[in-house]
């Protein structure tokens, strides 16, 4: 019986995965309806086997893995931090944090994913954003993510925290049609650690969601979640979300909607929908496992539907959701590559979708018990989950995928180096059959 082999193949300082998949009679597959535990156990008894461990993909045949393969290389300018890089894919752009705190934006070359310069300071937006993680005390004073686009009436806006105060960071926006600074219902979002707006076009309303601190009666610190719509001060509202994650709350795309987390009686986290009009929160989930960190999308996999992915019992694994009848199912479960190897599994972290040529990949950071992190890639279809990313000493923080016609690059940065200087990495990636 042949086996999964993973050729590691270093070319000019570039890591290249060639992924060779078992035939099919030699693949079992290890059901995880009962939950991951069982899954964890059936995967782990099949590997001990020597047998190739293929995922599920609930309702679908199980199909051999494609090949992928993945150039990591450091980009910019090797003296510039650069923190929590997004990307606006319609109009190639791209802003980003540095470490002297100031908010950037450039273009991005669709053929070859370069930034435009190529050091990313294509213009200067602001100076004094409030300081970005990795940090060790993230809530006392640093934000939890950098420099957000954003749509309202006025166009196309940079969201970001800001402030040399941290008790008294406030969201804070610049337009890109006239470059004007502001901060956003000021006075009303201090202590702010993170903050998202809307990017839905069809609504010009612009909306910004946020976590600050408040510092509750029994005298501890607590954080806050927030809506308001950004040209009236008067439209602050708390929404519920009971725990913490990697990526928080987010706006539900096309809808006057929150996706969040909130405890069940049990005591545990599930997905909940908060409607912001009527301020009636509905659970998409339950059961045993924790589940924060919820995205939803519009895969083109389900033309006209909407899913949610979800990090679920404490990062072990990411859950997809999709809806059938009245309930919401979990239709596909994503370890970490290779997970049930290791006698701690790595976990899952920073999870979202990106669309390639008519189907559904995730990127995500998959951590280690040594503290190291990598980043991989796995397909809606169950057909790939690989590592993309060079093994290093700097933990590898906030993928972001960006696909453009026949271009799939994925972009990460990492921990501050021996210089004290945060990397920017692309990993360019191609997938065979």
């Amino acid at each position: 019986m042949s086996r999964q082999t993973i050729l590691e193949i270093f070319l000019r300082g570039a890591l290249v995965w060639a992924i060779a998949a078992a035939p099919l009679h030699a693949v079992e597959v290890a059901e995880a309806a009962d939950g991951p535990a069982e899954a964890g156990a059936a995967a782990r008894e099949l590997a001990a086997r020597g047998t190739v461990v293929a995922p599920q993909w609930h309702g679908f045949p199980v199909r051999l893995p494609r090949v992928v393969i993945s150039t990591d290389m450091r980009i910019g300018d090797p003296a510039i931090s650069y923190k929590d890089p997004e990307y606006l894919i319609d109009e190639r752009l791209v802003t980003w944090q540095d470490g002297l705190n100031q908010v950037w934006l450039c273009r991005f070359d669709p053929r070859t994913g370069d930034m435009m310069p190529p050091d990313g300071r294509g213009l200067l937006l602001a100076q004094g954003a409030a300081p970005l993680l990795p940090a060790d005390d993230p809530f006392v004073k640093t934000t939890i993510n950098g420099p957000e686009f954003g749509v309202s009436r006025r166009g196309i806006g940079v969201y970001f925290c800001y402030g040399s105060d941290p008790a008294n960071y406030q969201v804070a926006r610049v337009g890109l049609s006239d470059l004007a600074f502001e901060v956003l219902v000021p006075g009303l979002t201090n202590g702010t650690r993170g903050a998202l707006a809307t990017l839905n076009r069809r609504d010009p309303i612009g909306r910004v969601l946020h976590g600050r601190l408040q510092t509750l009666p029994d005298g501890t610190v607590g954080v806050v979640a927030e809506w308001f719509e950004e040209d009236d001060p008067e439209s602050v509202q708390p929404f519920p979300r009971s725990t913490f994650g990697s990526s928080g709350p987010h706006w539900i795309p096309g809808e006057r909607a929150i996706a969040s987390n909130l405890f069940d009686e049990a005591g545990i986290p599930q997905v909940v929908r908060f409607d912001i009009d009527s301020g009636r929160t509905t659970f998409l989930t339950s059961g045993p496992y924790p589940k924060v960190d919820t995205i939803f999308f519009e895969p083109p996999e389900f033309p006209g539907e909407q899913l949610f992915l979800c990090l679920v019992n404490d990062g072990q694994f990411i859950g997809v959701y999709r809806r059938q009848g009245l309930l919401w199912t979990c239709i596909q479960r994503i370890f970490a590559p290779d997970a049930f190897r290791y006698e701690t599994p790595p976990t899952v972290s920073s999870a979202e979708p990106v669309f390639y040529r008519g189907r559904t990949y995730f990127t995500f950071a998959v951590g280690y018990d040594d503290n190291s992190s990598r980043i991989a890639l796995a397909s809606l279809d169950g057909e790939i989950n690989a590592l993309i990313s060079v093994p290093g000493p700097l933990r590898q923080i906030d993928p972001e995928g960006v696909a453009v016609g026949d271009l799939l690059f994925v972009t990460y940065w990492t921990a501050a180096n021996a210089e004290r200087v945060n990397e920017l990495h692309r990993c360019t990636v191609q997938i065979l059959r």
